[in-house]
């Protein structure tokens, strides 16, 4: 249930009873006032926490074992020109120290996001749009100094479009890496959102606090992007001569299907879990990190987790 006041019926019965016409021709004024007070532009911000049993990025797998994942943001947007900004900061912290002897602290980074948005289009009822991002993502990470070399920080520039609508919603994204090697990478989905109320076809109900939701996404990347920035192979595996070739080909990756359960516990909190499966689809990818001994990341892999979020 949440936590903000609601009007009860009594409330209405007694504004009716003032005066039925009344009332009736002052709704518009009303409205109408409300519009021009409405501020124009709209502020929001958050604090979300997942707990996870792996890391899991771009249908990569870098890490098996439990993570923290926080990450704080904030967005700013203009309803009358559909225009937006905003930044986010994210975080992994390992929880088991499962890399430490390979690469200490390497994988405890942090990842700071600016972009831009603009909403191309949306319907009178707001189910249908369309909308466009762009942005840049810069990863850091804390290994130790001396291999901190072996393991630069990471830039790319983006750009996204996404299609919500009521029945399934559709998403792109392309990615330019320039540091520290030039690739691209793409990815495109499929998402749904709904809630347990609707399903059940009730109103009034704690279940309309319950939200399923369910994501599909597949990647592709360029040789460099395969290599270097997703499976970190180093370069292509040939099985035909058991030796390491320049690059691995341009093609897709791997594959993710995620379903979420949320619960608004009030207006500004929300609680939930999560399920989902990482398949690697790459067959040279797989035959790379089996040599260079990725084993435990080239498998398909099942993981999940409990996430939190505060939001103003």
């Amino acid at each position: 249930m949440k936590c903000s006041s609601r009007k009860t019926l009594a409330t209405a019965f007694t504004l009716a009873a003032f005066a039925a016409f009344g009332a009736e021709n002052a709704e518009p004024e009303n409205e109408l006032a409300a519009d021009e007070h409405e501020p124009p532009w709209a502020f929001e911000a958050g604090f979300d926490n997942d707990f996870a049993t792996a890391y899991v990025w771009r249908n990569s797998v870098i890490n098996d074992r439990p993570v923290w994942q926080p990450c704080a943001w904030a967005d700013v947007s203009h309803d009358a020109t559909g225009l937006s900004a905003g930044f986010s900061v994210w975080q992994n912290w390992d929880l088991t120290n499962r890399r430490q002897a390979e690469i200490p602290r390497a994988m405890n980074e942090t990842d700071y996001n600016l972009h831009l948005g603009y909403t191309a289009w949306q319907s009178e009822d707001e189910e249908w749009s369309l909308s466009f991002e762009a942005g840049h993502e810069w990863y850091t990470y804390r290994a130790r100094k001396d291999f901190r070399d072996d393991y630069p920080s990471s830039r790319e520039i983006y750009v996204k479009a996404e299609f919500e609508n009521p029945y399934v919603g559709a998403y792109g994204q392309y990615s330019h890496a320039y540091h520290p090697f030039d690739a691209n990478h793409f990815e495109l989905g499929l998402k749904k959102e709904v809630s347990l109320g609707d399903l059940a076809g009730v109103e009034e109900s704690w279940l309309n606090e319950l939200t399923l939701g369910a994501d599909w996404n597949l990647n592709f990347g360029s040789g460099m992007y395969l290599t270097e920035g997703l499976y970190g192979v180093g370069r292509d595996y040939d099985p035909t001569t058991e030796e390491f070739g320049d690059n691995l080909k341009d093609g897709i990756g791997g594959t993710t299907i995620r379903f979420d359960l949320s619960y608004e516990v009030c207006k500004h909190f929300t609680v939930g879990a999560f399920v989902a499966y990482t398949a690697v689809l790459n067959g040279d990818v797989r035959d790379g990190m089996s040599a260079a001994d990725y084993g435990r990341a080239s498998r398909n892999l099942v993981w999940g987790g409990f996430k939190a979020g505060l939001e103003f």
